[in-house]
């Protein structure tokens, strides 16, 4: 598969490490990418660029501020490549490397890459995140070797442009999943208490902030005895206090004031495709609802503040 990537110069050093990456991919003849970099010198730079653009079955936009704010590349490159997509012979696939608000424009219509659309540079490691990309990009492309085909053959308009791999999930990938979205919780969390501490007559402290387990106090002086001690915990509900409690075997659950009938929690679902957070108080009638980290974090602040009279606008 001819593969065209768009980058600005600015990310040079992404489009390097790409290429190191897309090194096994050349050998088992899958793909032959294309940059500016191939372009001699003399040669017409803007037809050159369109040439390849029509030759190619992929489109690999490496995405980031600089390259949303380059004019060639978003609208000369980026559009030429949507236009292809929609005739079925072009398959487009953002790769994140730096923050941006990408999820604001078109890119936001197909699958970005690496997982969740995180961007590489977040990454510990930025080769972690490039083999995510890699791997997704195999899966896609593998059956459609170029020398499998002749030259003048598109990829068949039935592979679908916007694309989504089914995936299974194992233990560790739901482990992983639950560790990071508490560790998430906990930061939001810390910073909305260090930030209501500064209110007059709002006091609040944190007692308890571990792996597993978050433990804090919020009193608020303006009226009588209006204070309220939330505790939040995640694990493996088949070994814990709050067994039997919801249907998913990893969980966040929170109770105030020590009151375990106050108990409410959420748990790791899944579907074909991503891993997801829901509710588990069958009362609610939100079982099958997709959750963020952000919007639990937020219901349960709210329900938080609620116990001390303090009421959001």
């Amino acid at each position: 598969m001819k593969a065209f990537i768009s980058y600005s110069h600015q990310d040079e050093g992404y489009l390097n490490l790409l290429h190191r990456h897309l090194a096994q991919l050349r050998r088992d003849n899958l793909i032959q990418d294309w940059t500016d970099k191939r372009i001699l010198a003399g040669a017409k730079f803007d037809s050159q660029i369109t040439s390849s653009l029509e030759d190619s079955q992929l489109f690999l936009g490496l995405i980031s501020p600089d390259y949303l704010s380059s004019n060639y590349c978003y609208e000369k490159e980026f559009q030429t490549a949507r236009e292809k997509q929609e005739q079925g012979v072009m398959i487009i696939v953002p790769i994140i490397v730096e923050p941006c608000d990408w999820k604001s424009t078109p890119f936001s219509d197909y699958k970005a890459l690496p997982k969740d659309g995180k961007p590489v540079s977040e990454w510990s490691n930025k080769n972690n995140a490039m083999l995510d990309v890699i791997q997704n990009i195999r899966r896609l492309i593998s059956g459609y070797s170029e020398e499998s085909q002749p030259s003048n053959i598109k990829i068949p308009s039935s592979l679908p442009a916007n694309f989504k791999v089914k995936k299974d999930f194992d233990s560790l990938q739901k482990m992983d999943f639950l560790n990071e979205g508490f560790k998430e919780l906990k930061r939001v969390l810390e910073k909305n208490v260090e930030e209501i501490d500064g209110i007059e007559n709002i006091k609040t402290r944190i007692l308890v902030n571990n792996e597993d387990s978050f433990e804090a106090l919020i009193v608020n002086r303006n009226k009588i005895k209006a204070e309220s001690k939330i505790k939040i915990v995640k694990g493996n509900l088949r070994s814990n206090v709050y067994a039997g409690f919801g249907s998913s075997e990893y969980s966040i659950l929170y109770s105030f004031d020590n009151d375990a009938s106050t108990n409410f929690g959420y748990g790791i679902h899944w579907d074909d495709f991503e891993l997801f957070w829901t509710l588990q108080n069958n009362f609610y009638g939100r079982n099958n609802e997709k959750l963020s980290i952000e919007e639990i974090a937020n219901e349960i602040w709210l329900n938080w503040l609620e116990k001390v009279d303090i009421v959001t606008k």
